[in-house]
């Protein structure tokens, strides 16, 4: 297991390295865009299936598609002009079907995960314009990112198809070796790690809002656990989960453009206001009573 760890460790160092220095490049000299930052919720879905690193396991296996969801809360920070962090914190529903190619049995199941993208954007914005009926579409800001992808495995579900028969049953993590209604997932790695890649559009709406659209690509790292790593003790079974997850997703956003400094931009300027009015109110009639007094002396 410490092998497995320091060769995943070593293969994300260099992507996570480069996404920091990016990160800290585009944030010098910006704090004051903190202050303002667009938030909403998100959904999407689209399709997972996982993938076999050797060949030996990929001659004995075959992955095939699963339908995937996800929704959650995206946050977008801009950083420079053409760039901006944009995080989300999901509850992602993935799934894998595999099929023995020699012991014919299939096993179909839902993995529960949470997920924590962190993606830096690069922006344009363009528009569209003089398109069928309809002269002016946009603007619209297209957007390229990518960025690491961390997620927690909860556990899941699934069913063992045979021959003879189909079992359903619950994933575990250890304690219920005994029970036909489990499949334990042992040894496991339930952090997951993996680099996004996404291309999105920002639609503007009414009143400070936007739509956020992205299709991604998540490429995963991490294997989910052991060539044994997941047993059915009580049927004899064992299956290969040495492998890593492949995801295409399609999302939408809908995003609140937040402005921190109203919040209290009516407290800090209100006595600055009064003060003005008070300076130059207070001279000006001074002075003109002054110059009235000085023209009737001379008279």
């Amino acid at each position: 297991m410490k092998r497995l760890y320091i060769k995943i460790i070593n293969n994300l160092k260099k992507p996570i390295l480069i996404f920091l220095s990016l990160f800290s490049l585009t944030s010098v000299d910006q704090l004051s865009y903190a202050q303002e930052f667009s938030a909403g919720p998100n959904i999407g879905g689209g399709i997972s299936y996982v993938s076999y690193k050797r060949q030996e396991y990929k001659d004995q296996f075959n992955s095939k598609v699963k339908p995937n969801f996800k929704g959650g809360l995206s946050v977008n920070i801009p950083l420079l002009k053409s760039f901006s962090v944009y995080t989300e914190f999901n509850y992602a529903m993935r799934g894998r079907k595999v099929e023995a190619k020699e012991n014919e049995w299939v096993l179909n199941e839902h993995h529960h995960f949470l997920e924590f993208p962190i993606l830096l954007n690069f922006k344009r914005t363009g528009e569209i314009k003089k398109l069928g009926p309809f002269k002016h579409i946009g603007p619209f800001t297209w957007v390229l990112g990518a960025g690491p992808n961390i997620s927690y495995f909860l556990g899941g579900s699934g069913t063992l198809e045979t021959y003879a028969r189909e079992t359903d049953y619950k994933i575990s993590f250890g304690g219920n070796e005994g029970d036909y209604h489990y499949i334990t997932f042992n040894p496991v790695n339930r952090w997951q790690w993996g680099i996004d890649i996404h291309l999105g559009l920002s639609s503007p709406l009414a009143n400070g809002k936007e739509l956020f659209t992205s299709l991604k690509f998540t490429y995963g790292h991490t294997n989910l656990g052991a060539p044994d790593g997941s047993k059915m003790p009580i049927l004899g079974f064992t299956d290969n989960i040495a492998h890593n997850y492949k995801i295409f997703t399609l999302s939408f956003a809908y995003l609140y453009n937040i402005d921190l400094r109203l919040f209290y931009k009516g407290k800090s300027t209100k006595g600055k206001k009064i003060k003005a009015k008070a300076i130059i109110s207070g001279p000006s009639k001074k002075g003109q009573n002054i110059n009235k007094n000085k023209k009737r002396k001379k008279k």
